[in-house]
């Protein structure tokens, strides 16, 4: 970012690189010391959203600790603290946070790897650049760098990875808990901009101009906002369906204007009892939410009364022409989830970075 770019007063993340804040000889280490200022700078110009903080353990939570020293909100600090490399401090910011950009704070020799490895996770970054250090100290940091090069390469030939499930998390019910905490770290502003890209990804899809009607549902707190979907379904003359818990099981009903909605004890709305049970006739597009997905092998992470496996178990064969799709945050996005015989794979799963599968 350029200095006639630091007047641009739109929000954004900032991803600050980590360095030691000390060197061996015990002297503040000036690039963290730079680092942290700039960031600083930003937060004054009114420009960060989220200011994601990602190095070693120690790093982390001396920048943190530093920032909020300086006058920095706390509640707009995220901590990655696995992020011991570069490469994975870009990996984690687009798992754990997502969106598609990103505006990194570091100095100018780090920048040039730094953005080409952005670029590899499909991110769009800014740079921010911090002040650099001369002398001795700064000819030693462009050796390292010029070696780092190299490792970049190998860097960039790696198939992309998802985060895995913690090795302690070893229970649905535990994983449940691990899931909502990543969810609950997306603040407001963030879930609006992307649930608002993945209705586009879904209104531009193939399978949605295809589709006769749209089995959806209504957010619960943290899940994609799909409202505006359904106002778009209708104004195409596209059905609308939405899911109505009975009785342990779930099926969905026509709805054709949100006054045919009523509030459910668990806190979402559903359609009203008297509405018709959704035609099985017609090109029909199903919408599933829950708590995690993982890609490599399409098992999903529901909230553990099995409503949606159920229902695709014992009704998909009935329907005549029938795509499903996933939807959620990107951070969601988890290898490893473990499953139950009676779990239902989904073919593929849409997020605000990327559509996963077929």
């Amino acid at each position: 970012m350029g200095e006639g770019e630091r007047g641009n007063q739109q929000k954004k993340n900032f991803l600050v690189l980590g360095t030691g804040k000390y060197l061996k000889n015990g002297l503040i280490n000036r690039y963290y010391l730079y680092r942290i200022q700039a960031l600083f700078e930003a937060y004054k110009k009114g420009v960060v959203s989220l200011a994601i903080l990602s190095g070693g353990p120690d790093e982390v939570h001396s920048m943190e600790v530093d920032l909020i020293s300086l006058g920095v909100d706390p509640s707009m600090l995220r901590c990655d603290s696995r992020g011991m490399r570069t490469y994975e401090s870009f990996k984690n910011y687009r798992n754990m946070w997502g969106g598609d950009s990103v505006v990194v704070v570091t100095q100018r020799f780090h920048m040039i790897r730094s953005l080409l490895l952005a670029r590899r996770m499909g991110l769009r970054a800014t740079p921010y650049y911090a002040k650099g250090v001369g002398g001795i100290s700064g000819i030693k940091v462009w050796v390292r760098e010029f070696f780092a090069l190299g490792k970049m390469v190998f860097d960039l030939m790696k198939p992309q990875a998802f985060p895995s499930v913690p090795q302690e998390v070893i229970t649905k019910k535990s994983l449940r808990r691990f899931a909502k905490k990543r969810m609950s770290q997306l603040d407001d502003s963030y879930q609006i901009h992307s649930s608002q890209r993945i209705v586009q990804q879904i209104i531009d899809s193939s399978e949605f101009h295809s589709a006769q009607q749209v089995l959806l549902f209504y957010p619960m707190k943290g899940e994609v906002d799909l409202r505006p979907l359904i106002e778009a379904c209708w104004n195409q003359g596209k059905g609308v369906a939405l899911p109505r818990i009975c009785e342990g099981s779930m099926e969905f009903l026509q709805v054709s204007s949100v006054t045919e909605l009523q509030k459910h004890p668990l806190g979402f709305r559903e359609p009203i009892p008297e509405l018709p049970v959704v035609s099985t006739s017609m090109s029909t597009l199903l919408l599933v939410p829950g708590l995690a997905y993982d890609p490599t092998t399409g098992i999903r992470l529901g909230r553990g009364k099995g409503y949606y496996d159920k229902f695709l178990t014992n009704s998909v064969q009935e329907y005549a022409n029938l795509t499903i799709r996933m939807v959620l945050f990107q951070c969601q996005i988890l290898q490893g989830i473990s499953y139950d015989s009676w779990d239902v794979p989904i073919p593929c799963a849409i997020t605000e970075v990327d559509v996963y599968g077929m």
